[in-house]
């Protein structure tokens, strides 16, 4: 079920209904169990929530202390092993949920035949979300903002 809402044009870069979405970040919070296929919710409202729980995580799930380490990967023979070695040091939670969040944002860009979001187009709205400095400039604070 959860697949064929990756099927949405848009997903991800169109933002969901703000009140929608404060009901749902309340009923998760809270421990409720919600049925995404009752029509409460629209995927643009969970995928919007996903963005804004990854931005508001205190340190990003590639961490603050290897974010210079990131930048630096340029080399493109030695980018895929320096990534994974990046990846092997990352702290268990963010490691599991760099997987589920990778894997969803590989199943996104196969249907981008459908939801018009090609690996490009996620990399461009999550990137922002997954990886920023410790000391965050305010320009790019109004920046991931508009992202939301």
């Amino acid at each position: 079920h959860i697949l064929d809402y990756l099927r949405t044009e848009g997903l991800f870069r169109v933002p969901g209904n703000s009140t929608r979405q404060q009901n749902l970040k309340e009923a998760l919070n809270s421990g409720t169990e919600i049925d995404l296929d009752s029509g409460e919710f629209h995927s643009n409202d969970v995928a919007t929530l996903l963005k804004m729980f990854l931005g508001e995580l205190p340190e990003p799930l590639l961490t603050h202390k290897h974010f210079h380490a990131h930048l630096k990967i340029s080399d493109k023979e030695r980018q895929i092993e320096a990534l994974q070695l990046l990846f092997l040091i990352l702290p268990a939670a963010n490691r599991n949920l760099l997987k589920l969040l990778l894997d969803l944002l590989y199943q996104t860009a196969k249907k981008q035949d459908r939801n018009k979001m090609s690996a490009h187009n996620l990399a461009l709205m999550f990137a922002p979300h997954i990886l920023w400095p410790r000391n965050v400039s305010i320009l790019f604070h109004i920046m991931v903002k508009r992202e939301k």
